[in-house]
């Protein structure tokens, strides 16, 4: 079940994965590849990774998993 970042839901019990038969393919590809595990850095280094996540982890408050994949969205925009 698709759970909201910091497990904040506003719908208790809903699960988004129950929806996918009405989708188009595209949509669903795209669920689907943000529910999936995060991609490897293509921009930042390494390094940069280890100081960057944690950082807007604290800038956004997301104490918990599951996360907002800001890290991945900032890292393939600037790739």
């Amino acid at each position: 079940m698709g759970t909201t970042p910091g497990d904040r839901g506003r719908f208790p019990g809903f699960d988004i994965m129950g929806q996918a038969a009405h989708w188009d393919s595209r949509t669903r590809e795209l669920v689907e590849r943000r529910l999936g595990p995060p991609p490897a850095p293509r921009f930042f280094t390494r390094d940069e990774e280890a100081v960057c996540r944690p950082l807007l982890d604290l800038l956004l408050a997301q104490e918990r998993e599951p996360k907002v994949p800001v890290f991945e969205m900032i890292d393939d925009r600037l790739a």
